[in-house]
């Protein structure tokens, strides 16, 4: 890797390809292969997912949340208090599951 007060050159290869050129942080939020984010890397967003209760089978969607319940739209998973319970049959947050729809 080369820098200078403007210029910042690296080289790697991702997928069989070489990349030798100047980049920002934003090239390797979006071309890295070893970077993991919970954010969509072409708009820079959160990605808000969805829970499952494994015994009714209702849905936490974290970008909706629960506001009936005090959890406002847009809340994590993880910062669902862990004493909260399933609004439609009462069982505990370890009884959610992550699911993809």
């Amino acid at each position: 890797m080369f820098t200078d007060s403007t210029v910042s050159l690296h080289a790697f290869s991702g997928a069989g390809q070489w990349y030798i050129g100047p980049v920002d942080d934003r090239f390797y939020r979006t071309h890295s292969p070893f970077i993991t984010s919970d954010f969509d890397m072409t708009t820079d967003t959160p990605v808000l997912q969805k829970y499952m209760c494994l015994i009714c089978g209702y849905i936490y969607d974290e970008a909706a949340g629960v506001p009936d319940e005090g959890i406002a739209a847009g809340t994590k998973w993880e910062d669902v208090p862990m004493n909260w319970t399933c609004p439609e049959c009462g069982a505990r947050k370890e009884d959610f599951e992550m699911v993809q729809i």
